[in-house]
């Protein structure tokens, strides 16, 4: 039997033309992927937030230049080493972030994780403040073969967020005194004005009102820049709520009467329950609510102010029945600046009131509060804070026998 031949011929012309077709595709691909790794080089070093890649058995295999001179690293150093051995990654409170792998978890999932604030430790063992993403790669296969970190230097921000504030301070300082001034010319003007007319008057009072929100603006800047350093001193003393909620009332009434609103003061509590609370802030919370209240609720409608005490938490609430608010709105209502523009509602404020009131609550070991069954429905804004059960201090003691 005459014995088989293979037909494959390494020299024959149709050999030759597809083994260099196959040549050029595989060096047009290589080239390809030189250019893609040179270009995703490219980027990195351009980049200002540090990266850095993570291997299955989560050694660095990655770390760009941004990442040397936000850690002081640099990537000969790093590389092949395990990525908890030389970041160690801190959580808000301290506690290692590396025992539960953000990048493992990614591995596990197959999404992204977002850390929006975290420590990384640098080289001089000095923790950076970072907002950290991670992020599963996948092979040919789909399947997961690294990670990617992705590291924000949060200083830049915290030094300019304090330079903002240092302006915004020195600048509400500068103003407060010629705003108090302005202000007493006109009120004087406005009392002793025998001989103006109606119309002078009227410009008058337009005036003083408008310095009036001047002095509010800088009043509000003032506190917000104390709140936020720290600084914003808090005097706790005993004091009867109902007291401090109808003080807060008087002040704002005759806005409310402008309206025809009226306000009701409700209490569900005890006269003798005190809470420890500094008079004056807790006050301002009141007064941010309730004209909040009041600009947002058509005229001629009711506010409601009730005081309820649950458990050991003495809650206020202000219900008005005014246009209420979508749950979108609701997650940004006590953020700093947010003013709502509500459908035949022109804006008005700085959007400092209820931002405020949220931080003093705060700084009371207290939490706020804000709920609307929809538009049109009315809104009920409030606070809870830790009571004292204690005798008030009008109480009369027994005489001594």
């Amino acid at each position: 039997m005459p014995k088989k031949t293979s037909s494959f011929n390494p020299t024959s012309p149709k050999t030759l033309v597809g083994t260099k077709y196959l040549q050029k595709k595989l060096l047009d691909e290589l080239a390809s992927a030189v250019s893609e790794r040179n270009k995703l080089e490219a980027v990195l070093q351009t980049m200002d937030n540090g990266v850095y890649g993570v291997d299955w058995d989560g050694k660095l295999s990655l770390f760009s230049k941004s990442a040397e001179e936000i850690t002081g690293w640099k990537k000969e150093e790093v590389l092949g080493h395990y990525c908890q051995d030389i970041l160690k990654v801190r959580g808000q409170k301290g506690e290692s972030v590396c025992e539960q792998c953000p990048l493992a978890q990614s591995f596990v999932t197959g999404e992204t994780v977002l850390i929006p604030l975290c420590s990384i430790t640098a080289k001089d063992g000095k923790l950076i403040k970072v907002a950290s993403t991670y992020s599963p790669i996948k092979g040919v296969k789909n399947d997961l073969v690294s990670g990617i970190g992705v590291f924000r230097d949060l200083r830049k921000e915290e030094e300019l967020e304090r330079m903002k504030s240092d302006f915004v301070t020195m600048a509400a300082h500068e103003l407060r005194t010629p705003i108090t001034s302005l202000k007493g010319y006109l009120s004087v003007l406005i009392e002793e004005g025998k001989n103006l007319d109606d119309e002078q008057k009227l410009f008058l009072e337009r005036s003083f009102i408008s310095a009036s929100r001047l002095e509010s603006l800088t009043n509000n800047l003032l506190s917000v820049a104390k709140i936020e350093r720290g600084t914003l001193p808090i005097n706790l003393t005993k004091l009867v709520i109902q007291d401090v909620a109808q003080e807060a009332i008087s002040l704002i009434l005759p806005k409310a009467e402008e309206k025809g609103i009226k306000i009701q003061l409700k209490s569900k509590i005890a006269y003798q329950f005190q809470i420890k609370a500094d008079r004056e802030k807790i006050k301002e919370v009141l007064i941010n609510f309730l004209n909040n209240a009041i600009t947002y609720t058509p005229a001629g409608k009711r506010i409601l102010v009730i005081l309820d005490k649950t458990d050991r938490k003495l809650r206020v609430k202000i219900k008005d029945s005014g246009i209420g608010f979508n749950h979108n709105t609701q997650k940004h209502l006590f953020e700093k600046f947010y003013r709502e523009h509500r459908e035949g509602t022109p804006i008005q404020g700085t959007g400092l009131g209820l931002y405020i009131s949220k931080m003093i609550v705060g700084l009371h070991h207290g939490s706020v509060f804000a709920d609307s069954a929809g538009r049109n429905k009315g809104s009920t804004f409030g606070f809870e804070i830790p009571v004292e059960k204690a005798q008030a201090s009008f109480n009369k003691f027994k005489a001594l026998p």
